[in-house]
């Protein structure tokens, strides 16, 4: 067993996706963060609120409420709670702003607005981030319940690891995936539809909607050179304001953008600390030029939390 990278089995472990998740009854959505959940995942502090989001108890009635819908990187993978984005702007737009940090690990693009519709329309946002990247137009990725995967995975790095590369057409529990999943570019063009769709009923509710589309931080393949030209497609498409990260990256650091990567030996895509502040930032700007929040922009997020 350790040859094969697998230590004996330790009493009482618990898979740390499975403490920080809970699957979900409708299969749009798959899994959710587990409400009060508390402590680290990804190698960061880790704290879920009331409502399955990595966020401290939402506010009564804040003049102006943002909500961000996304995966990982919205999550705040491997940065710890206080550090997010979300909680840099929450901070540096005052009390009158509340900053809902609403990313799932692992989401695409289908699963975030499903699960807004199921439990997170009822916030009344102002302005929804609906933050976009190059894999969120692919089939979701599935969290199981149980069973020899899940034993594995809560005591092999390796397991874990493979896990988060797999994409499959069998969820969690058995569940398949719709007809039109069977091939990604019919789910990938289905799901921009559908993704389009949903913004522009957004829209018509009253929302706000901005499109942020994250980029690739590690050199490109030609597969998501292709994904990231759909996702700059989705986000012109939808006819709402959109925010595109790449540019301002490369400026921010003179096109080293595997500079802002948390594990660029790993080719990790999700943005370290320095990150966070340019995103931070960037929002800052996009949202006080679209005349949506007053605050006006500094040059800085706000002092960074203590170590």
């Amino acid at each position: 067993m350790r040859l094969a990278g697998v230590a004996p089995p330790a009493p009482a472990q618990v898979d740390p996706e499975l403490q920080f998740h809970a699957l979900d009854a409708d299969p749009a959505i798959g899994y959710t963060l587990r409400p009060g959940a508390r402590g680290t995942f990804q190698n960061a502090a880790v704290r879920v609120n009331e409502r399955g989001c990595r966020d401290d108890a939402v506010r009564a009635a804040p003049p102006v409420r943002i909500v961000a819908l996304g995966d990982s990187i919205t999550f705040g993978a491997s940065i710890d709670q206080d550090a997010t984005w979300e909680a840099r702007l929450d901070r540096a737009l005052g009390p009158d702003v509340d900053v809902v940090n609403c990313g799932v690990s692992g989401y695409n693009l289908l699963q975030a607005q499903a699960r807004y519709d199921a439990a997170l329309a009822d916030l009344g946002p102002d302005i929804i981030v609906l933050n976009v990247f190059s894999d969120d137009l692919s089939a979701p990725y599935r969290l199981a319940a149980s069973g020899p995967w899940t034993w594995l995975r809560a005591r092999s790095e390796a397991a874990r690891v493979a896990e988060l590369g797999w994409i499959g057409l069998v969820g969690g529990g058995g569940r398949r995936l719709p007809d039109w999943a069977a091939d990604d570019v019919d789910y990938r063009i289905e799901a921009t539809r559908q993704g389009i769709a949903w913004v522009q009923a957004r829209v018509a509710e009253g929302r706000k909607v901005l499109v942020v589309a994250h980029p690739m931080l590690m050199p490109v393949t030609h597969r998501w050179q292709a994904t990231r030209s759909e996702v700059r497609s989705f986000a012109e498409s939808t006819g709402q304001p959109a925010l595109f990260l790449e540019p301002i990256y490369a400026d921010a650091t003179a096109g080293q953008l595997p500079r802002l990567s948390i594990n660029p030996e790993a080719g990790d895509p999700h943005p370290n600390a320095d990150g966070q502040e340019i995103i931070a930032l960037a929002l800052w700007r996009r949202l006080h030029e679209l005349g949506w929040i007053d605050v006006p922009p500094r040059d800085t997020a706000g002092p960074r939390p203590s170590p």
